[in-house]
């Protein structure tokens, strides 16, 4: 990780996107992978993946440019003993996926945690927090936390305390072609190999626990939430930091809109209110995105169990970067040109008092209201006059590519550091795919002369 920033160049990075191992969670590694010592997310203490965060964001605050953003996507994880090994806890305790491989991956992570300090079992060890703040310590200007609500959470076997039918597991059923709820048999050859059976389960004949209970057993789950969410943050160096907020928009509630044409008005005889529509106070059409962001998870044909989905980096790209691109002598962003204009826009409703025909917004009614356009965009520095060159964006942990791939479709370089050599032919896939929808998109026209289309055809991209 660290060699791969060293070859890059002070501030000649726009944008970072990127989504860290989660502490303790998993481990894409053997245990005698030569790489394994370097892997990040194994560490034994919660301080020492922080400290070990801190210095390759350090790294890369380096690359950064000074008008450059820096979004962290980082989820929590909760202290616990490694699963399957917690002693007087049921399997409903454990909040883990039932994918045989995911639990071994999550196995072999946990199984070098050595501490937790004074986190006791069950609680939220709040790194993504703890994180945040080790970083601003370092010198990171933290702006903004935004919440990611997943559409589709991972289910979690978080049950209550409940009495259930006792039952034994009596044989391992036929083969099956998946792996999910599944056990290697013992003659596979290993994880993978053969097939995999499914247990066969009945109910207790009468055992010690359920005999007296009419065949049930008390299950003591330790119940919480389902977790849907996850927290994305927005970091930069000081306060001239390069955004766009133009492009990542979304549509106003015409609620809103219509709402704000209207000024509420108390009567000094009354106690009542109504209200009357004006001219001066307008609303554009566009809001600005809220700090909380409903993104919907994707389907990925790649073997990886934490990926994220193309629209988190793809607003966060968007409104750190410049569609344009950036000044080749200097790399400061080109801005947009806005220019607004007035609309008419027809009253969908009566608002104001009955009877008060002066003041009512009739139904029908034709008002003006404020739109902003986008014009173009224009270079933001005193260099000579020359054609844009994209904008860069670096993914210090590629993964599958997600944020690479994104990067390339909006017409921007893309680099990526990935320590896992599995994933480089993914991420590889993902890019050239990205390469042919760009190409797509304008037309699959040779080149065409334009700088930011050229680009985005031949490249540059750059892999470690």
């Amino acid at each position: 990780m660290l060699d791969g920033l060293a070859q890059l160049g002070d501030g000649s990075v726009h944008c970072i996107v990127t989504s860290i191992p989660y502490w303790g969670l998993r481990s894409y590694l053997k245990a005698d992978d030569p790489l394994k010592p370097l892997e990040l997310g194994c560490e034994p203490t919660p301080e020492a993946y922080i400290e070990n965060m801190v210095e390759v964001f350090r790294g890369c605050r380096r690359v950064l440019r000074d008008d450059g953003v820096f979004w962290l996507n980082v989820g929590d994880s909760y202290a616990s003993s490694p699963p399957g090994n917690k002693p007087n806890t049921s399997k409903d305790s454990s909040g883990l996926p039932n994918s045989r491989e995911n639990l071994e991956m999550r196995r072999a992570a946990q199984a070098w945690k050595k501490d937790y300090g004074d986190l006791r079992s069950g609680e939220l060890c709040n790194v993504p927090h703890r994180l945040a703040e080790a970083l601003r310590a370092d010198g990171w200007r933290w702006r903004q936390t935004v919440v990611w609500a997943k559409a589709a959470a991972m289910p979690e076997p978080l049950k209550g305390w409940r009495w259930e039918r006792c039952r034994v597991k009596v044989a391992d059923g036929p083969e099956t072609g998946t792996s999910w709820n599944q056990k290697v048999p013992c003659d596979s050859g290993g994880p993978g190999a053969g097939g995999h059976r499914a247990p066969v389960y009945e109910s207790c004949p009468g055992c010690d626990k359920c005999r007296p209970h009419g065949g049930h057993v008390l299950r003591r789950g330790s119940w919480r939430c389902t977790t849907a969410h996850e927290y994305i943050f927005m970091f930069v160096k000081g306060d001239r930091y390069f955004c766009d907020g133009e492009a990542v928009k979304v549509p106003s509630v015409e609620a809103t809109v219509s709402r704000n044409q209207y000024s509420r008005i108390l009567e000094d005889s009354a106690d009542e209110q109504y209200a009357v529509r004006h001219d001066h106070e307008t609303t554009a059409p566009g809001a600005n995105p809220r700090s909380v962001w409903r993104i919907r998870g994707e389907p990925s044909r790649f073997k990886h169990y934490a990926s994220f989905p193309s629209g988190l980096p793809r607003r966060c790209i968007k409104a750190s970067t410049s569609e344009a691109g950036s000044c080749p002598e200097c790399g400061t962003p080109w801005a947009p040109v806005v220019e607004t204009r007035t609309a008419d826009k027809i009253n969908p409703r009566p608002f104001s008092k009955p009877g008060n025909e002066e003041n009512r917004g009739d139904v029908g009614r034709i008002y003006e209201e404020s739109v902003t356009d986008l014009i173009d965009y224009r270079p933001s520095c005193s260099c000579p006059p020359a054609d844009p060159v994209p904008c860069t964006v670096l993914d210090p942990f590629a993964g599958t590519g997600t944020t690479l791939a994104v990067a390339v479709e909006l017409g921007q370089r893309a680099i990526g550091i990935e320590l896992n050599p599995a994933y480089l032919p993914m991420i590889r896939a993902r890019v050239e795919n990205a390469v042919e929808a760009r190409r797509i998109e304008i037309g699959r026209a040779p080149l065409t002369g334009d700088p930011i289309k050229d680009a985005a055809i031949k490249g540059p991209r750059t892999f470690f």
